[in-house]
């Protein structure tokens, strides 16, 4: 599959296509067929021709072949295309703040910023953040109020030594007061920093993260964005804490917020 990207200026890395693969092997498969057919004619018993019908019908199916190929051609060119359209539509993100489903993205200079969503109270959350071999290596107490939570991570392990940037996991764990598992979903923020075409998908490259696009859940300008994001849901966490709002009404005003 060609891949295409754009970050500062457009680049795009060409492969040869399937069609065009198939039309070379076509041609060659032709030109031997046409010299086999002439060293038969050439050869064969004047008693006993060649059978005009046989190879008559060979070129017939040579032509209906090559067809296919063409229309292979034309559809590979239209989603060629295609794609390069919606890259140049999601080109529109590039240098945006976007939130995104997701448990992983790379802290830069000390900071990573992750989400995670209670769907009710929990008696216990725990929070940890794993490196990309799989080691734990921050580990620390969640809030257990229900609704969308931040996570600014400092870029520290348990030990408070500051980590190198690369790739990191968030896993939220939370129980209810039975002990009972409580299913969380987690989400990320960051700055797009290129977008392309992966596997034929539109993926937004965020802090050396590939997400798809259909994982984006909200978009805003860099300037002043987290700011405002963090002051409205601790607005809203004060409200739900004081009664004035119920679980409901505070997890459909923080989706609302978060998009």
């Amino acid at each position: 599959m060609a891949t295409s990207s754009v970050t500062n200026t457009t680049t795009t890395t060409a492969t040869t296509s399937k069609a065009t693969l198939a039309n070379n092997k076509l041609a060659d498969d032709f030109d031997q067929f046409l010299t086999l057919l002439t060293t038969q004619l050439k050869n064969q018993d004047p008693t006993n021709p060649l059978d005009t019908n046989e190879f008559t019908n060979q070129l017939v199916l040579f032509t209906q072949t090559e067809q296919l190929v063409q229309s292979n051609s034309n559809l590979e060119s239209l989603i060629s295309l295609s794609e390069g359209q919606q890259v140049a539509n999601a080109a529109s993100y590039i240098g945006k703040v976007v939130d995104a489903n997701g448990d992983t993205i790379q802290m830069t200079d000390g900071s990573a910023s992750y989400h995670y969503r209670l769907p009710e109270n929990a008696e216990k959350v725990t929070v940890n953040i794993i490196d990309e071999s799989g080691k734990v290596v921050r580990s620390e107490a969640g809030e257990t109020t229900a609704g969308v939570h931040n996570y600014e991570w400092d870029g520290k392990d348990s030990e408070g030594k500051l980590l190198d940037d690369g790739q990191y996991r968030m896993s939220v764990t939370a129980l209810d007061a039975k002990g009972k598992t409580i299913a969380v979903t987690t989400s990320i923020t960051g700055t797009v920093d290129s977008v392309g075409i992966t596997n034929g998908n539109v993926v937004l490259n965020v802090n050396g993260v590939e997400i798809p696009l259909s994982e984006v859940t909200g978009i805003r300008d860099a300037s002043a964005a987290t700011s405002e994001a963090d002051a409205t849901l601790k607005a809203l966490q004060q409200l739900y804490n004081s009664g004035l709002i119920d679980q409901s009404t505070l997890l459909a005003a923080q989706e609302a917020a978060a998009a």
